[in-house]
């Protein structure tokens, strides 16, 4: 798994952000936390999975790039409209998947 390095964090959680990144990627389990990455589809924008999903083997091993964390699915789905209003601003775009990864490149 690998995190964004200015990845959003849903407002009721900004001041836990480090704690709660911590416990995820030590496996811990966050009760009503969601983690968003870029889809697992190009086809898609985001992927919002609860936490606990992460603990799973099956996504252990798989190459996600972590783009926020929020608490509660509702909160997700605001912070995931705040991230493709944030990209088309900067890019007249919603191409999430081609700014973060032109991001991590440079």
């Amino acid at each position: 798994m690998y995190w964004y390095s200015r990845f959003w964090i849903g407002p009721s959680i900004k001041e836990k952000k480090w704690i709660i990144c911590k416990r995820i990627q030590y496996n811990k389990l966050q009760r009503g936390i969601y983690v968003l990455t870029l889809a697992s589809n190009k086809n898609n924008i985001i992927d919002i999975y609860p936490s606990y999903v992460l603990l799973q083997p099956y996504y252990k091993r798989q190459k996600l790039i972590v783009v926020g964390i929020a608490k509660g699915y509702e909160e997700a789905i605001n912070l995931v409209k705040d991230i493709i209003e944030h990209i088309y601003k900067e890019t007249g775009s919603v191409n999430v998947r081609d700014y973060i990864i032109k991001e991590i490149g440079e």
